[in-house]
């Protein structure tokens, strides 16, 4: 796998996270009660703070997915001029 492959396969985990935040976003600002697991148990939470945690969580992924695009870009940039030379 190359470096270009490497950064696309890393894009598409990050935009997977990205969905699966989303949903949980989604789910625990219509729930009334909210749980979460911890070492395996799961445990009540305060529904205010997961939603500030996932929304943060969407932040940094969403940064990371720029981030990774750029990278993708260059590269693709790199290889064109490796080709027309």
């Amino acid at each position: 796998m190359n470096h270009l492959e490497a950064v696309q396969a890393q894009k598409q985990q990050v935009h997977e996270q990205i969905v699966e935040t989303k949903n949980a976003l989604k789910e625990v600002k219509t729930a009334k009660t909210c749980f979460r697991i911890l070492n395996g148990i799961m445990v009540s939470a305060e529904k205010e703070k997961l939603v500030e945690e996932l929304t943060e969580k969407q932040k940094i992924l969403e940064k990371r997915m720029e981030e990774l695009t750029e990278q993708e870009e260059t590269l693709k940039e790199d290889s064109n001029e490796k080709k027309d030379n």
